[in-house]
């Protein structure tokens, strides 16, 4: 027998462990009872990856109807889930809670048009509002395209209540799901590309029945915050991306985008160390350094840009990165491990939407 070579060279090595993902902030989820005769017995949720997918399952009705608005868009999203609203559940939010607790890797929201302009449509639009989740709803209801009959509409009362995660979309059309359209375009956005953020005004919605509203109808809609698909001379186009409480999506999205994104690179700078952070102002820059790179990739992807921020101070790199130095905190936190010396102020870069040009002739 011979010695063996790890008696001179002993080698060992450990798999780093798998990184923590980052959250499906393209994947819409439609809620309806018809999954209850597709489910099996405790399923609540499903993934499918296009429409034929969809199709195998669901060849008609409403799941078929809103799978065909969000993948009609170009470029097309991919990922589309449907969650079962069980009608053995005690209300609407219990079946939310169930999906939610069964997957919860989904961003938007969109609902069977069975719950259009219902009292059920204000409980889901609460439940979304509580969550890092978007609400994208259509309303059938004429009412709102008049000022002078909004009182009592379900549109007017969730503007009232000025949600940011609700998107409402006025349909003409009570058989067509504008609302998934319009996140089938905005779930395109790839986070991690160069440029690639986008607004939705002015985008096309295929399929979808054109709105021809008069100047007063669309003001109507616009004090509401609801959108629509309408004609522009001749032209047209979604108008224009705005929330319930009057913020736009293309915002809301991007701040949730940036939120995980600096979670997740923060946490896995702790997870993946092969030894310790130490609690030192070298550990300390390593946390910040992830921070800035989340932020880089904001400049990226164009959500951020150059800018004045919240006080009134200019950053020419679209944001700052600020830490306190670890001598200046308490022992108290140093004894619990816990650093808060980190903060950012970031810019967005905003979208043009509407030019007012003046000149003069002579």
């Amino acid at each position: 027998m011979t010695v063996p070579l790890s008696s001179v060279v002993s080698v060992s090595i450990s798999s780093a462990p798998k990184p923590a993902a980052l959250a499906g902030f393209g994947t819409l989820m439609f809620i309806t009872a018809e999954a209850e005769s597709v489910f099996s017995v405790g399923e609540r949720s499903r993934l499918y990856m296009s429409a034929a997918e969809v199709a195998t399952d669901f060849p008609s009705g409403e799941v078929a109807a809103a799978a065909e608005a969000y993948y009609s868009q170009s470029p097309k999203p991919e990922k589309f889930k449907v969650g079962m609203i069980d009608q053995e559940d005690s209300d609407i939010t219990a079946s939310l809670n169930a999906i939610e607790e069964y997957d919860d890797d989904f961003y938007g929201v969109v609902p069977d048009k069975e719950f259009r302009d219902t009292v059920d449509m204000k409980s889901i639009a609460s439940w979304v509002q509580a969550r890092t989740k978007v609400l994208f709803a259509t309303t059938n209801d004429a009412a709102v395209k008049k000022t002078s009959t909004q009182l009592g509409t379900v549109a007017k009362d969730i503007a009232d209540l000025s949600l940011s995660r609700t998107m409402l979309v006025y349909g003409e059309d009570s058989s067509q799901y504008p609302c998934a359209s319009a996140a089938g375009r905005a779930f395109t956005v790839n986070f991690r590309g160069t440029n690639t953020t986008l607004t939705l005004f002015m985008k096309k919605l295929p399929g979808i029945t054109v709105s021809n509203l008069s100047s007063a109808q669309k003001a109507a809609l616009e004090a509401l915050n609801i959108n629509a698909f309408i004609d522009v001379a001749d032209n047209y186009l979604f108008n224009d991306g705005r929330q319930a409480d009057g913020s736009w999506f293309d915002a809301i999205h991007g701040q949730d985008w940036l939120k995980n994104y600096i979670q997740t690179n923060v946490f896995n700078v702790l997870y993946l160390s092969p030894t310790k952070v130490p609690y030192t102002d070298s550990g300390v820059s390593r946390i910040v350094d992830s921070v800035i790179f989340s932020m880089e990739q904001g400049i990226r992807n164009g959500l951020l840009a150059p800018g004045f921020d919240a006080n009134g101070d200019y950053q020419s790199a679209g944001y700052a990165v600020t830490a306190i130095p670890v001598s200046e905190v308490s022992d108290a936190d140093k004894g619990s491990r816990i650093y808060g010396g980190i903060s950012f102020s970031a810019v967005g870069a905003g979208a043009l939407h509407n030019i007012i040009i003046t000149g003069s002739f002579s």
